[in-house]
């Protein structure tokens, strides 16, 4: 089991993480909360990081699904973000101009916009 003071000197050492991924597909508390806990979220994904609250053991649970986890919101962030740098790093989309918004539909920019009038 890690401990607090593990977790917290893990996260002092990695400092901010870098979100480099398309920023409009996520509100500023997401990418806050990305910037803030993103090394966190990924060292306890892939074991670098030992839970030690039931909480964390329900993270790597819900993240583990291969659909977006709906009571966690920690575990949908992450989930939606690394389903979203899949999308951005697949070929077929990169050069496309379209947005991966969910598994079967993709919409323009200009559709999403349009939209989402508030995201401008």
């Amino acid at each position: 089991m890690g401990t607090k003071e593990q977790h917290l000197a893990y996260l002092r050492e990695k400092g901010e993480f870098p979100v480099n991924i398309n920023r409009k597909l996520f509100s500023d508390k997401d990418l806050q909360t990305l910037k803030k806990h993103g090394f966190w979220f990924m060292a306890l994904e892939k074991g670098e990081l030992e839970p030690f609250t039931q909480a964390q053991i329900d993270f790597i649970r819900d993240i583990g699904q291969n659909h977006p986890p709906k009571e966690n919101e920690y575990a949908f962030l992450w989930w939606k973000y690394r389903y979203r740098c899949k999308i951005e790093k697949d070929p077929l989309f990169a050069n496309s101009g379209k947005l991966g918004l969910a598994i079967n539909d993709f919409y323009t920019w200009e559709e999403y916009r349009n939209m989402h009038p508030g995201d401008r």
